[in-house]
């Protein structure tokens, strides 16, 4: 149940940067949850194998490349999907 709460918050959040970034586009409401499923399951396998392969530089730029790597998850979802 847990879950499912945070995939629709997820997709809300989607849909809510669709309509307040012109550069961001989105073809559906069921397109905006693909996008939150794949994103959540990007950060769930992906995200912390970046984490420990870039700890010299995260400390080196004191937690500031996260952001680098939360935007390389963003990018790798945006060219797995079409509609994204």
């Amino acid at each position: 149940m847990r879950f499912l709460i945070r995939m629709f918050i997820s997709t809300i959040a989607i849909m809510l940067t669709f309509y307040l970034l012109p550069c961001v586009s989105l073809d559906s409401f069921t397109e905006a949850l693909a996008t939150a499923l794949l994103i959540a399951l990007l950060n769930t396998l992906v995200k912390p194998v970046l984490i420990i392969l870039t700890i010299p530089v995260t400390l080196i730029t004191f937690g500031l490349f996260l952001l680098v790597i939360n935007a390389s998850i963003i990018m790798m979802a945006s060219n797995l999907l079409n509609g994204f």
